[in-house]
């Protein structure tokens, strides 16, 4: 837990904020998901436990978005304002924009289905 701590007060750095945390965790949520998303479809789990385990998923991304976006933002308050931390910012905050609205899609699909 004091890792997760680190990373919100912006003590770990950009390159293991942005890259470990950002990027690195959510391509293996992805994968637990994409490899999920097989599996139900083969053996026919039924709708509402797919809904509940999307959802779980979503939920860990989501936090660890709002995790790294605040170890962004004290990295440029206690670090200085450098162009590749704002950099990272924009991209982080365009990335977990996107990242929620395809959620969001992707969840009311699977409702309506």
């Amino acid at each position: 837990m004091n890792i997760f701590k680190r990373l919100v007060k912006g003590d770990l750095g950009l390159a293991v904020t942005f890259w470990v945390f950002g990027v690195l965790f959510s391509v293996i949520l992805a994968a637990i998901f994409f490899a999920m998303t097989f599996t139900f479809n083969a053996y026919h789990v039924p709708t509402s436990f797919r809904i509940s385990v999307i959802l779980f998923i979503y939920s860990i991304n989501f936090l660890n978005s709002i995790l790294v976006l605040a170890g962004l933002f004290n990295l440029l308050k206690n670090g200085g304002v450098t162009y590749w931390r704002v950099i990272a910012l924009v991209v982080w905050l365009c990335a977990t924009a996107y990242s929620v609205y395809d959620d969001s899609c992707d969840i009311l699909h699977l409702v309506t289905q």
